[in-house]
């Protein structure tokens, strides 16, 4: 009767976890927190929305026609084309991605923000460039409000720092079914080695 008794804590916890933490985890996940270090950037969340768009990823390192340098040169002037008498920033200069962009799959992505205190107006924009040719592939205009995108589209989804405790609740059943067969097999193992050594002894 009492092995049964101490089953069901184990059955308990095992339920709890297929049931709630379980789907959890395999959820899709809101596109930035793959780039918790690029939505802390104005316009962020958006960039990091546009990456999953296209499939593309951060960190390509190929050796491309077109350099930073000049990925930058280029973007200057597509976002004077596109937006005049807009005062800007590069929040995020050029930097290579690996997506699907049509015909390539190389594109240099940037994020300019634009000098205003008008939170109604656009508040910068996001380019892409064929990282080859240099010619642009989209120009994505941010219409958040220029802050930290933690605070911006991403809002309540926007990855925030979080202190140990935090980042292991979700896994404390999961710890308290470790301590608890491991509680359980120590007091079986004693009790195995005392009947044991008392049978010995008979």
């Amino acid at each position: 009767m009492w092995r049964r008794i101490v089953w069901i804590p184990i059955i308990l916890l095992v339920g709890w976890f297929l049931v709630e933490q379980l789907p959890l985890w395999f959820a899709p996940q809101p596109p930035w927190t793959r780039y918790p270090d690029l939505v802390a950037l104005p316009g962020g969340c958006e960039a990091a929305n546009a990456l999953r768009l296209y499939g593309a990823a951060r960190g390509a390192d190929e050796t491309t026609a077109l350099t930073a340098d000049d990925a930058q040169t280029t973007t200057v002037a597509l976002i004077e084309q596109q937006y005049p008498d807009e005062r800007f920033t590069f929040a995020l200069p050029p930097e290579l991605v690996r997506g699907s962009f049509g015909d390539t799959a190389l594109a240099w992505f940037g994020i300019a923000m634009f000098a205003r205190d008008d939170t109604t107006a656009p508040a910068g924009a996001i380019v892409f460039l064929d990282a080859q040719s240099g010619a642009p592939l989209s120009v994505i205009t941010v219409l958040g409000a220029g802050i930290e995108g933690a605070d911006g589209v991403c809002g309540a989804f926007a990855p925030r720092p979080q202190g140990l405790r935090a980042a292991l609740r979700p896994y404390l059943p999961l710890l308290a079914l470790a301590g608890y067969v491991g509680i359980v097999g120590m007091a079986a193992g004693i009790v195995w080695w005392r009947n044991k050594k008392a049978y010995s002894r008979g």
